[in-house]
């Protein structure tokens, strides 16, 4: 079967995964099948986007590797194998996926899984959407008893109120909360 005519050889290198989608940091492995004996391994390369790859190569020549992918791995990777004067390949479409990137409101950017303080008080993480969340960041000072409660205002601003707390306006429209913060209440 190995000595037809070029055209009954159509089809004879076959890429076993000829579609990959790995994140960045994972490894690749590319698996060629060659369906003719007497192919020599020097006779069998590997291409990525048109140019030829020397490292991460099998043995054999049936397997590419690339260790701890990163973006710009992503591309067409060939297979191609020469029988005399008949050369066949089959593609394998990678692609490598890099870490979502989040923005702030301040314009500071971050990775996916990375955290960002904008402040002191506050701490803000990226999820692997592309969505960040900001939360205030506590100190880990002990707020003292009897049954202390840590309260955060507007600013993360930490305060320790005794709990349970009370809070009551009568009369005036403006009043001062236990944590300090001032309201005007005009209510309806």
């Amino acid at each position: 079967a190995d000595e037809c005519c070029p055209k009954c050889l159509a089809g004879w290198v076959e890429a076993l995964n000829p579609e990959v989608t790995v994140k960045q940091g994972q490894n690749i492995e590319l698996t060629c099948s060659v369906k003719v004996d007497g192919v020599m391994k020097d006779d069998i390369k590997w291409y990525k986007d048109g140019e030829e790859i020397t490292k991460g190569i099998s043995k054999d020549k049936l397997v590419l590797k690339v260790k701890k992918s990163e973006v710009d791995d992503d591309g067409t990777y060939t297979c191609e194998a020469t029988k005399g004067d008949v050369t066949a390949s089959d593609d394998f479409d990678v692609t490598v996926v890099g870490p979502k990137i989040c923005e702030h409101e301040d314009g500071t950017t971050w990775e996916e899984g990375e955290e960002y303080k904008p402040t002191e008080t506050v701490v803000c993480t990226c999820d692997q959407t592309g969505e960040h969340e900001c939360q205030c960041a506590d100190d880990g000072e002990e707020c003292e008893d009897p049954n202390p409660v840590a309260w955060f205002n507007d600013e993360c601003v930490k305060t320790c109120v005794p709990e349970p707390g009370l809070c009551s306006a009568a009369a005036d429209p403006f009043y001062v909360t236990f944590d300090g913060s001032e309201f005007e209440f005009k209510g309806d």
